[in-house]
């Protein structure tokens, strides 16, 4: 299961540049979603 997640994430993350710009979020904005997403899936 681990190595789906590792192929998957790389274009989750494509993917959510790509729709940040089209809607015009800030550099930031991607970036603080995908590490809280990291955070939350820590445990922390």
């Amino acid at each position: 299961m681990v190595t789906k997640v590792q192929k998957s994430k790389p274009i989750i993350e494509e993917t959510d540049r790509v729709l940040s710009e089209y809607y015009g979020f800030t550099d930031m904005e991607p970036d603080c979603r995908i590490n809280d997403d990291i955070k939350c899936r820590m445990g922390r």
